[in-house]
């Protein structure tokens, strides 16, 4: 079995500062707004695909998945910075 260690000082305040609620409020907001500019993105490559694309290449499935994974990433964020602010553990957090 494994001994569990002390933590240092310094990662204690890492943990301290990683937990923070009112820091994870202020993140929600930036996350919000990156959200909705990544929306306005995805309608303006919808339109742009529909209307001025003849047929589907890889650049098209290479800007539809960079889209998606960003959208992906921001949504976990708003998930483990909402998780914070109400007191639990943030999802991957062992």
């Amino acid at each position: 079995m494994k001994e569990q260690r002390t933590p240092t000082p310094e990662e204690l305040r890492w943990q301290a500062s990683a937990f923070d609620p009112e820091k994870a409020r202020r993140n929600l907001k930036i996350q919000y707004v990156l959200m909705a500019v990544l929306g306005v993105m995805i309608v303006i490559w919808i339109i742009i695909f529909i209307f001025l694309s003849e047929e589907f290449s890889a650049s098209d499935l290479l800007a539809a998945a960079s889209l998606v994974l960003s959208a992906t990433g921001i949504i976990l964020g708003i998930i483990n910075n909402r998780r914070i602010v109400k007191g639990k553990k943030p999802i991957g957090d062992l």
